[in-house]
């Protein structure tokens, strides 16, 4: 049966865990933090019942070995009440189905049969596993038992993200931030929760180290690390603008770090064809909630890319997209990828 993220967290507050649990979701980042709470919960500080009684499994693409899970599923807790046992797919959709069935049946029997000594923990990457496929009639979600809880862990929103980034930098570095600030860390270095932890602690520990308590924006613009999606987006909100200097100023830094050129143009690309299908949605009357929708964006990038578009034609932006095609067979026929590059955004800024 599914549950909610906060029915699984007041199961580990209330030390109440029990069964087999399926965790699933666009968001790692909270998988993972969930499941080491799960470890906590269950053996605390007792050392000695964790070495005999949490076990961890990680399978990669076809790599799932239902026997040896079976037999650590089978035995009995060794001096504690419980056992764990977490397992962790790569790639969940590339397992087979004959072990799909039998990963289910494990689950079944645990969550039917043993909740009382074992909790059984699966989790799937993202990535690696169509929820809308397994929730068909006879898809993997579907084969599992009603006592078997079923969890999914959706990116949070930008509200809420800014929320968890103003409870970071208080609990950990004693350090406040304005909400418009911390909405403004989720739209320069995205909504990924494992890359914004490391980002708010880099900026956390800069602000405290210079003796502060209050983060300002030039600490943001000096800490925060762009997504290469919002990079390649400036880089082609410069060009549609006019602004050829800015466009290769942020060509320089990629070139400096020394990313490869194909990477770049690619990233490029696929931003200049989501300004122009944004001019397509304009040209048609289609309002900017249907074009974040179709997208399947976040609101921030799908706005910032639907009000640029305004800014040129639809056919500026196919023959955008023509010389870049143009440009990456160039590149990958041995052109100089840099020079190339700069060679579009001079003449797209036109």
């Amino acid at each position: 049966m599914f549950i909610q993220e906060k029915d699984l967290y007041a199961e580990i507050k209330a030390s109440s865990l029990a069964g087999s649990y399926f965790l699933f979701g666009e968001e790692d980042y909270l998988k993972k933090h969930r499941i080491g709470e799960i470890r906590t919960a269950l053996f605390s500080a007792d050392e000695t019942a964790e070495a005999f009684n949490a076990f961890s499994f990680f399978y990669g693409e076809k790599e799932f070995d239902p026997e040896s899970l079976e037999s650590v599923l089978m035995s009995p807790p060794m001096m504690a009440d419980k056992k764990l046992v977490i397992c962790e797919f790569a790639s969940f959709d590339k397992t087979d189905k004959a072990d799909k069935a039998k990963l289910a049946r494990m689950m079944n029997t645990v969550a039917d049969e043993s909740p009382d000594d074992t909790v059984f923990a699966v989790c799937a990457v993202s990535g690696g596993f169509d929820s809308a496929a397994a929730r068909k009639k006879g898809g993997f979600l579907d084969s599992l038992s009603e006592n078997v809880k079923v969890i999914e862990f959706s990116y949070r929103t930008p509200e809420a993200l800014a929320v968890w980034i103003s409870k970071r930098l208080k609990n950990g570095f004693s350090i406040d931030i304005d909400n418009a600030l911390a909405k403004q860390i989720v739209n320069v270095a995205g909504s990924d929760m494992t890359r914004l932890r490391g980002e708010t602690d880099k900026l956390g520990a800069f602000v405290a180290a210079a003796g502060r308590t209050r983060v300002t924006e030039r600490d943001i613009e000096d800490n925060i690390s762009r997504t290469d999606e919002e990079e390649a987006f400036r880089m082609a909100n410069a060009v549609i603008r006019g602004d050829t200097r800015t466009a290769l100023l942020c060509l320089n830094i990629k070139k400096k770090n020394r990313e490869e050129p194909v990477y770049v143009l690619s990233q490029i690309n696929k931003t200049f064809s989501d300004l122009g299908i944004a001019s397509l949605f304009i040209k048609d009357g289609r309002d900017l909630k249907d074009y974040t929708k179709s997208m399947k964006m976040s609101e921030h990038p799908a706005k910032l890319r639907y009000n640029a578009a305004k800014l040129r034609s639809t056919d500026y932006f196919g023959e955008i997209m023509e010389r870049a095609v143009e440009a990456d067979r160039m590149i990958k026929n041995g052109a100089d990828g840099y020079s190339t590059i700069e060679r579009l955004i001079c003449g797209a800024g036109k």
